[in-house]
């Protein structure tokens, strides 16, 4: 997750269901008075959303029960990306974005211009009925001067009803382009990674949110040809892909065209992962990633326990990292109830792991013909008993493995503790 991101802190549900009567009837608090919500629930995360983008962004959105759910977080990653490109390339004044596809929320639009108070964005939609929730949307949040829908109906080209309205330079587009080529590919097809079954989310899909012909490549190569013709008339192309397969092809896409001057990331909210790529013909993003603090690296990853024994998951963790063969030095340890570790590893065992149990229910043989390079990766990691709640702490230190890697071994750890 960004190291900006509100929701890298949870949302507090003890206050939300105080501020909000409709969010209490959603959540359970059990005998021990945690509260729990049933994120399998599409109305209960429907309104957990809805409270949130009130409480964090003083945003009231109708977020219509039949239409695509938004998930806040990577929404806000994907914005932030935007950002730090901006600063990257020294824009800093008339701001004006893109949202391809902006659907019924409109939630990019709202977001973007909630959090950067001097731009301003034009959503475009092809849908009669985000259409209308769209401009609803804005309407109620008194914020037609900030966003504008366009109505993309009868119109074949992407960004020529926009260039028709408002000839001026744009600065950016951000989309998140729908998902399946076909109904039989929605209902059917592998899931985001082009590997496995794809397993339906809780969240309600609408077909006109998720389908294209064409699919999601064929949605994002129709901005890249219609890029080759505009050009610099928008400052930097962007958008984000739902399956790596896709990504991965549009990229030596890109290089095809010979367009050098682009850059990438990975959104990562949990187990969900997102790709995005950025590309211009104005501005050099080449070499965006080396200004990218390396601190931001060295972010926290946290998790939480409750009314466990703590000397057994103590033991049960290390044992775990003596499966993953990753060497452990003791720095600190107090009363039996705190432990903080040097980590380090030079295999990628974690992923290998999920790869053989993945085989092995398949009744599949599994073979670990994997990266045979050097690799290293030092972690910092703290075990503390607060209350009767034990606090995992996790952090990268330094390597040369992927940088989600770290959140890959604490998820490890958590599936282990919970005996997946």
């Amino acid at each position: 997750m960004h190291p900006r991101n509100i929701y890298k802190t949870p949302p507090n549900f003890d206050n939300l269901r105080k501020l909000y009567p409709e969010f209490a009837e959603k959540i359970q608090v059990d005998v021990n008075g945690k509260i729990k919500l049933d994120f399998k629930d599409p109305e209960a995360v429907r309104i957990l959303t809805k409270c949130c983008l009130k409480k964090d962004f003083n945003l009231d959105v109708d977020i219509p029960s039949d239409k695509l759910l938004p998930t806040l977080p990577l929404r806000i990653n994907y914005i932030l990306w935007i950002e730090d490109l901006l600063i990257h390339c020294g824009i800093k004044e008339e701001i004006i974005g893109i949202d391809i596809g902006t659907g019924a929320c409109c939630i990019y639009c709202l977001l973007s211009v909630r959090m950067n108070h001097n731009w301003k964005m034009f959503a475009l939609e092809i849908d009669k009925d985000n259409v209308s929730y769209a401009k609803a949307n804005i309407s109620r949040n008194h914020l037609e001067e900030k966003v504008v829908v366009i109505d993309q109906e009868g119109s074949d080209d992407i960004f020529e009803k926009l260039f028709a309205l408002d000839c001026h330079q744009k600065t950016f587009t951000i989309c998140n382009p729908p998902f399946f080529g076909s109904v039989k590919e929605l209902t059917q097809g592998e899931n985001r990674s082009g590997k496995r079954k794809r397993h339906f989310s809780p969240m309600k899909e609408s077909l006109e949110t998720v389908f294209n012909e064409g699919g999601e490549i064929g949605f994002v190569t129709k901005i890249l040809n219609e890029s080759l013709v505009l050009r610099s008339k928008i400052c930097i192309y962007s958008t984000m892909f739902g399956c790596k397969k896709n990504f991965e092809n549009f990229l030596i896409l890109l290089k095809s065209y010979k367009i050098d001057s682009f850059t990438t990331t990975e959104f990562v909210q949990g187990k969900v992962h997102r790709w995005a790529v950025a590309w211009s013909f104005s501005q050099n993003l080449s070499d965006f990633a080396k200004d990218v603090p390396h601190k931001s690296r060295n972010v926290i990853l946290k998790h939480v326990i409750d009314n466990e024994n703590f000397k057994e998951v103590h033991d049960q963790i290390l044992k775990v990292l003596n499966e993953l063969k990753i060497s452990k030095k003791i720095l600190k340890s107090e009363n039996g109830k705190l432990y903080q570790y040097e980590l380090e590893s030079t295999e990628n065992t974690w992923s290998n792991q999920r790869r053989k149990r993945r085989a092995e229910n398949r009744n599949e043989s599994y073979d670990n013909i994997g990266n045979t390079s050097a690799q290293k990766l030092k972690m910092g990691f703290e075990i503390n008993m607060i209350d009767k709640s034990i606090q995992i702490k996790i952090f990268f230190v330094e390597g040369n493995m992927p940088k989600d890697s770290v959140n890959q071994v604490l998820q490890f750890i958590k599936n282990a503790l919970n005996g997946k």
